[in-house]
């Protein structure tokens, strides 16, 4: 198992998530959902960037993304 895919993961879907409850929350509940959802993100990075430092590395090649060129998304000890 690879901890910076599983924190970059989990950043995502949490960032998502904040993002759903600043749009279909009331007022009331929206600022301390959000935020907490916040905090939750920064802390799942703070993992991957962690685990980078830490020796562990990942990257994935996503060719289809942009036209003609293709992504290469990658985290090492440099990135973190």
């Amino acid at each position: 198992m690879n901890i910076v895919a599983t924190a970059l993961a989990t950043a995502a879907v949490l960032a998502g998530g904040g993002a759903a409850a600043g749009l279909a929350l009331p007022a009331r509940a929206r600022a301390g959902a959000v935020g907490v959802l916040t905090a939750a993100t920064g802390l799942a990075g703070a993992v991957a960037g962690g685990a980078a430092v830490a020796g562990q590395a990942w990257h994935a090649r996503v060719p289809w993304l942009p036209p003609l060129a293709g992504a290469t998304f990658s985290v090492d000890a440099l990135a973190a």
